[in-house]
């Protein structure tokens, strides 16, 4: 496997943990009933979600 290509699949499952992270996170907060537990899923998926915000695909090198 070329090194670009691991570099992608790597790309790849990152951006796919992160957004199964963000699907985990929004079904536990709309389960929720505690106000505490409410308050903490929202700062984690604040956090997940700039995560997300911030990630850029790797340049495409027209391979």
């Amino acid at each position: 496997m070329v090194h670009g290509d691991v570099q992608r699949r790597d790309e790849n499952l990152r951006l796919g943990a992160t957004v199964a992270e963000i699907e985990g996170l929004h079904t536990a907060l709309l389960k929720t009933t505690s106000p505490g537990r409410r308050r903490r899923l929202q700062a984690v998926l604040s956090r997940a979600a700039e995560r997300l915000a911030g990630w850029q695909p790797l340049p495409d090198r027209g391979g």
